[in-house]
């Protein structure tokens, strides 16, 4: 992303911190993972694109191999 990217911290987070949890689970590895769908909705102009398009590469980081999208 080219454009800089400011606020949404507490949402980054909590994203963050449930992909951990995803991840993390005793016993299991990143092959074990479950899907799981995070839909995001809101009026127009609120920054949606942009908040997914940085949860996108947390995602990416986090789940290396193990993430499919879609976007309309």
């Amino acid at each position: 992303m080219s454009q800089t990217f400011l606020g949404r911290t507490q949402e980054i987070d909590k994203f963050t911190e449930v992909i951990d949890c995803l991840v993390n689970t005793e016993g299991s590895s990143q092959t074990d993972i479950k899907p799981y769908i995070f839909l995001y909705s809101g009026v127009a102009g609120i920054g949606k694109t942009d908040l997914l398009d940085k949860l996108k590469e947390v995602a990416e980081t986090k789940l290396a191999g193990n993430l499919n999208t879609i976007s309309f």
